[in-house]
């Protein structure tokens, strides 16, 4: 639950430093078994965002192949984490 609230709270600070939103923010990528998997926030309007993965392969030459994108979460408003003692 930390994490969750961790990150939301980093990317909405990213957000709040930037006059202009990209359409699509990267704010994970891992590399397993040959794949990457990227977490991205994507702005769908306002102050709502999809939360999605795309899951690629990897071709001989290390270039992105065989992209699978999955929304994970629709209109996700984000807010600060609270301090709980």
């Amino acid at each position: 639950m930390k994490n969750a609230m961790l990150i939301g709270g980093s990317v909405a600070a990213l957000l709040s430093f930037g006059s202009c939103v990209a359409p699509r923010i990267l704010f994970e990528e891992t590399l397993v078994s040959g794949r990457t998997v990227k977490y991205t926030l994507q702005s769908t309007g306002g102050k709502l965002y999809d939360f999605q993965t795309r899951i690629c392969d990897f071709d001989q030459a290390g270039n992105e192949t065989n992209c699978g994108d999955s929304t994970v979460l629709q209109n996700v408003t984000l807010r600060r984490p609270t301090r709980r003692f």
